[in-house]
């Protein structure tokens, strides 16, 4: 597997300890309330809502490993895009395979920073825990995700409603694989998963949200056996957001501009909310990659735009003015 040349202390020098509870932060939490005042709230995601037959969205939990490699043979053989739901404190130890995952085309979406279940800790824990897990994130990929899936699928309205302060849409499920029960017997996994999808099969259930795990090794070595089940029955597989009819899963201007505004930085005093001039897009598609647009450790403001050659991109203007002023002095000499 290719690995990306990423530097800790770079890259990650903003992050917490692996697993840390992210601390409280109240100043996030304001900012994230004044940028978006009384939110829509919508109700979680729980299965697809498409026109296709035998919709399907496959995702999986818990990751980034050294085992999400076993998914990419059926994935890429039979061209299927999943959903990846990620763990902040799981990122910057495999960096690399985030970072291929996202380069294949499939959907990357939030698991918090250390796994906590939600209902149990503070706003402000919410948030932060959220924040340094969308972090990790752009870190990778250059992206800001619109949806999040809360641990163990625990989640009310008040995990809602604070979530939905910072654009961001609970995603649950209702097909369970239950391989989590299973990660460490696999005989009892190999023999007990693919029944589970093949008796949704035979009862013809579809525009399911399914549930499965990439942290250890038996979770992810079953997952192509479950894929090929759901295709060669006939079934549409596709991320989350394509199954909600929404071309991008990434578009999310307010975690855009908590991070422009510097406030990821400042976490004792409320920084001013800043405009968004256009929707920052860098994606991370080669081993020597380049810095995001936004600042990496939460400066005010975005760096000059560079080209694929790592030159500053000259403004438009000044291949306007230039020819102007030179037909001006032509016209003045003859």
């Amino acid at each position: 597997m290719e690995k990306y040349a990423f530097d800790n202390s770079t890259w990650f020098s903003w992050a917490l300890d692996p697993w840390a509870a992210a601390p409280a932060v109240p100043v996030w939490t304001e900012f994230f309330a004044r940028a978006m005042p009384n939110p829509p709230v919508l109700d979680d995601i729980s299965q697809c809502n498409s026109n296709l037959p035998k919709a399907w969205a496959a995702t999986y939990d818990d990751g980034p490993s050294d085992y999400t490699y076993y998914l990419p043979v059926v994935v890429y053989e039979r061209s299927i895009k999943t959903t990846f739901f990620v763990i902040g404190s799981c990122i910057i130890n495999s960096p690399d395979v985030l970072l291929s995952t996202f380069n294949a085309g499939h959907e990357i979406s939030l698991h918090t920073w250390s796994h906590p279940d939600l209902t149990t800790i503070s706003d402000d824990q919410i948030i932060s825990e959220l924040v340094y897990a969308a972090k990790a994130v752009y870190t990778v990929t250059g992206v800001f995700p619109k949806y999040f899936r809360p641990p163990y699928g625990s989640v009310d309205a008040r995990v809602r409603s604070v979530a939905a302060t910072m654009g961001v849409r609970s995603v649950v499920y209702e097909a369970d694989s239950r391989d989590w029960q299973y990660w460490s017997d696999p005989a009892t996994l190999n023999t007990t998963i693919p029944p589970e999808f093949e008796a949704w099969i035979s009862q013809n259930v579809t525009n399911q949200i399914s549930l499965e795990h990439e942290m250890f090794e038996p979770e992810a070595q079953i997952a192509p056996t479950v894929l090929a089940i759901l295709l060669d029955a006939g079934y549409n597989l596709m991320p989350v957001h394509e199954c909600q009819g929404d071309p991008n899963p990434y578009n999310n201007t307010i975690l855009e501009s908590f991070f422009l505004s510097g406030q990821f930085k400042n976490q004792t005093t409320l920084v001013p909310q800043v405009a968004l001039l256009s929707t920052t897009k860098t994606t991370r598609t080669s081993a020597t990659m380049t810095k995001p647009l936004l600042a990496q450790t939460g400066e005010a403001g975005a760096v000059a735009t560079t080209n694929t050659s790592g030159q500053y991109s000259r403004s438009k203007e000044v291949y306007i003015i230039l020819p102007l002023i030179l037909i001006m002095i032509l016209a003045f000499i003859f």
